[in-house]
């Protein structure tokens, strides 16, 4: 019984070493076997060719003896232990030796395999892109203007798992692989554009930068780019300094005056909050909940009329505001370069709300420039109720507190 479990020990070992020596064999031959060079992996409709010279090298050998009374060959060396104090002549007899076997195990580096795969999901792992979309005021519907990317992940323990139980539990290894992977549908798509409920204009922004510098025009222009086809989901609060994200040189901008603590001095992005501004005068008149804003330290001329703008800097101050529609908001940015002016137009579902937005009312003006000002905003729901009643106060302390530098 037991020369027989160990002649079937033999016959599987035996045609394992085959197995990889084919894998050898078609790693490093370049002839008949040109066309099968490599292992197709399939990740969705991704191919990956993996080289049998790579694969191969995912195997670690290790060479061993057996006996086996029933195997006598002339081939065997029985000199085989050169060293007399090797432990085999104490454990071997002589006759034993003329049935000693060389034999091969191999077995798979798991963690080689694993390190592959994982280096694999870098390259074809992508993040799920929604649509941009537009609105066409012509048509009164949403367009697409640029198509979704629906993401995909690998999933690394389970591809492992295939690419070993594959080059194991095959005599033959198959033309193509089936890893494991997770795709993530996109949010927005051309096929659920009207599930956004996008068909009308629900409130307007406006502000105006004649006189603006080249690099402050430039730093407003690479803003708006980060807000330009923005969707906001109901009840999604929205932060102007999150969506704008990092404001440097990489990131586009160049410097322009800044107001920060006690002076104006020039830093990467001056002219930003002329976008900030424009967004806050859209939510106000959209009929948006405001939950964070801040006027500037003193009045700024590109912000009138006085008492409407909204004060932006890197974390804070940030303008945020609640997305209280039963819809979504897409948000659209025009520039009027004839006319400097900019406009924030928020398009979403009319729930029959009515806005009033009075002021802004100058309530206190010095000579040096300090003043105050505010402004109201109600909203008004569909059945006449009053939902939103806020004042918005704004105090300007003198320029001349905020010298340039």
């Amino acid at each position: 019984m037991k020369n027989l479990f160990r002649k079937k020990y033999i016959f599987l070992k035996f045609n394992a070493i085959l197995f990889i020596g084919l894998i050898f064999l078609l790693a490093n031959t370049k002839n008949s076997f040109a066309n099968k060079s490599s292992l197709k992996l399939k990740i969705n409709d991704i191919e990956e060719n993996l080289a049998y010279s790579t694969l191969a090298d995912w195997f670690e050998f290790t060479p061993y003896l057996i006996t086996d009374n029933s195997y006598d060959s002339e081939i065997e060396n029985i000199n085989y232990y050169q060293n007399q104090e090797d432990i085999c002549l104490l454990t071997n007899s002589l006759q034993d030796k003329y049935h000693i076997q060389k034999n091969v195990h191999f077995s798979v580096n798991e963690s080689s395999i694993a390190f592959y795969v994982s280096t694999l999901s870098q390259k074809v792992n992508k993040n799920t892109k929604d649509a941009k979309i537009k609105f066409n005021e012509e048509t009164e519907k949403v367009e697409i203007d640029f198509p979704e990317n629906d993401g995909l992940s690998l999933n690394i323990p389970e591809s492992t798992q295939i690419i070993i139980d594959t080059i194991t539990a095959n005599t033959e290894l198959p033309e193509n692989v089936e890893l494991s992977y997770k795709i993530e549908k996109a949010d927005v798509r051309s096929d659920n554009l009207k599930s956004l409920g996008i068909n009308k204009l629900v409130g307007e922004g406006k502000s105006n930068f004649h006189g603006s510098t080249k690099t402050r025009i430039h730093n407003i222009k690479t803003a708006v780019n980060k807000f330009d086809g923005l969707l906001l989901k109901p009840e999604e609060e929205f932060s102007f300094v999150d969506t704008l994200g990092p404001v440097d040189g990489e990131s586009g901008y160049k410097e322009e005056l800044v107001i920060k603590k006690d002076e104006t001095v020039k830093e990467f992005g001056g002219g930003i909050c002329q976008v900030s501004t424009t967004t806050f005068r859209a939510a106000i008149y959209s009929g948006l909940a405001i939950t964070a804003r801040r006027n500037h330290a003193y009045p700024v001329h590109y912000y009138a009329p006085q008492g409407m703008d909204a004060a932006i800097y890197l974390p804070k101050p940030d303008l945020k505001f609640v997305n209280n529609t039963p819809n979504h908001i897409l948000v659209q940015v025009e520039i009027k370069e004839d006319t400097n002016d900019l406009f924030f137009r928020f398009y979403g579902t009319s729930d029959k709300r009515k806005v009033e937005v009075k002021g802004p009312f100058v309530t206190e003006k010095n000579p040096d420039g300090s003043m105050r000002t505010y402004f109201t905003q109600k909203v008004f729901d569909k059945n006449g109720e009053l939902v939103i009643d806020e004042v918005f106060r704004s105090f300007y302390a003198s320029p001349d507190k905020y010298p340039r530098s």
